[in-house]
């Protein structure tokens, strides 16, 4: 599995987040700040506030470069790639402005030294493998989530929703907002039953859901 550098390691620990506003025009330039070591760096403040759509555009930025450090500190299992040239593929179920973000990230970046292919499904039943990363737009219907949860559950992918209670229902893990930054949640279980392995600094930037919410909250 890839290493975190260690200037990542300590900045992320205890990290707020990443705000709408402190990368920058273009997603690229955030995937750029990534690779230097300073993934989760505590964000500045916005100088001013920014119109609805500009704030939209800024989220999904923010989002696909957390699919990117998603892809570099987790360890997938050997039968997710049939052979040593396949690509990293990170599939985009469903209507969404991430795609414009993730295809300037893999135009310029690798994950674990592999080419990075963007592949959208406009629908729950269009999705196939191979895939590696799955990002399950809040355009797709409640119902259709819960069947691509149940659909890939137990395979070496990472399904990562944006609609409420989507890693509690199984998914791998789901974006949420608090205030004007972009966090995310993990579902360990469910990483687990599909034989990822996450880097410890990852697990610890997360919110756990499910039986691991409630032991950290018991603690």
């Amino acid at each position: 599995m890839s290493r975190m550098p260690k200037s990542t390691r300590s900045e992320l620990v205890g990290a707020p987040g990443i705000a709408r506003s402190d990368t920058g025009a273009r997603a690229l330039g955030l995937a750029a700040m990534l690779l230097a070591g300073m993934w989760w760096l505590p964000a500045a403040r916005a100088q001013a506030p920014q119109s609805e759509p500009a704030a939209l555009h800024k989220d999904y930025e923010v989002k696909a470069a957390y699919l990117y450090g998603f892809g570099r500190y987790i360890e997938w299992p050997e039968n997710a790639f049939q052979k040593a040239s396949d690509p990293f593929v990170i599939g985009v179920v469903g209507e969404d402005p991430i795609i414009g973000a993730l295809e300037e990230i893999s135009a310029k970046r690798k994950i674990q030294q592999r080419k990075i292919v963007v592949r959208r499904f406009a629908a729950a039943d269009d999705f196939k493998q191979p895939c590696q990363i799955l990002f399950v737009s809040h355009s797709i219907p409640p119902e259709e989530q819960a069947a691509l949860i149940k659909k890939t559950r137990g395979l070496p992918l990472l399904a990562v929703g944006e609609t409420p209670g989507f890693a509690e229902n199984g998914g791998g893990a789901n974006f949420i907002s608090e205030g004007d930054r972009v966090q995310f949640e993990i579902n360990i279980e469910s990483a687990r039953r599909s034989r990822l392995r996450m880097d410890a600094q990852l697990l610890k930037r997360g919110k756990p859901v499910g039986s691991q919410q409630a032991a950290a909250t018991a603690q």
